[in-house]
């Protein structure tokens, strides 16, 4: 019997809210009915059960993933974990660390790595390049710019900013992971008073998950893998 339930292993709160307002409505559109995201930090299980707290951590990951692939035989797995700031604990991170590729493929070598450790035909990682915040970017202008207006923040100003981040990182997975001017300190620069959250979610949710699809290839991706292996 082909799985039918898709979970998602998440790192916050914004993740969390982006399964359940953005990834459940597509893939309901699929066919697929129980999408629902697994709260890593706090350990919260699927029953909505609360574990000990914590920094994520390799080892958490790899006990929750695991033990969900054992206890729900019927579900895909995946996670939805950043790149910047990621544990030095999960499997080959030292190795790409020293490696001179590009962001994009040291995610793509820390997912390889993630399944080899995780080995289950169900088990797909994914690891957002750099950090999620870089879908807001991907999300809907005219959303980011209502509220930078509820902000009393200057749209014309707002938009004039964010067409420079825009025309210089097309791809916004692009967008540097530099401690200053990652994508989440750019949007706090970009509207002070933002609230990742609320905000966050709102403007992806806006514009819908194929803008994301449209603007981030490495997200299109993953998204293209689990619609393949639920549907066999």
């Amino acid at each position: 019997m082909a799985p039918k339930r898709l979970y998602v292993i998440v790192e916050g709160q914004t993740e969390e809210e982006f399964v359940n307002q953005v990834l459940s409505p597509y893939f309901q559109t699929l066919g697929i009915y129980d999408t629902r995201a697994i709260l890593l930090k706090t350990g919260t299980t699927p029953e909505g059960k609360k574990a000990s707290g914590g920094a994520v951590k390799f080892q958490r990951y790899k006990k929750l993933a695991e033990k969900l692939l054992k206890g729900e035989k019927d579900i895909v797995l995946t996670s939805l974990i950043d790149l910047f700031r990621l544990s030095s604990d999960f499997p080959c991170y030292q190795e790409v660390q020293k490696a001179n590729i590009s962001s994009q493929k040291k995610a793509e070598r820390l997912e390889e790595c993630l399944s080899q450790e995780i080995n289950n035909p169900r088990f797909f990682p994914y690891i957002q390049v750099h950090e999620f915040e870089a879908l807001v970017f991907a999300g809907s202008k005219s959303a980011l710019l209502e509220i930078a207006k509820a902000l009393n923040l200057s749209p014309e100003t707002v938009e004039k900013e964010l067409d420079k981040i825009l025309k210089k990182y097309p791809n916004p997975e692009d967008i540097n992971n530099h401690p200053n001017t990652a994508p989440s300190k750019r949007l706090e620069k970009l509207l002070p008073g933002y609230k990742k959250v609320v905000h966050g979610n709102l403007i992806i949710k806006q514009g819908g998950i194929s803008h994301l699809i449209k603007r981030c290839p490495r997200f299109a991706q993953w998204i293209e893998k689990l619609e393949n292996k639920l549907k066999q």
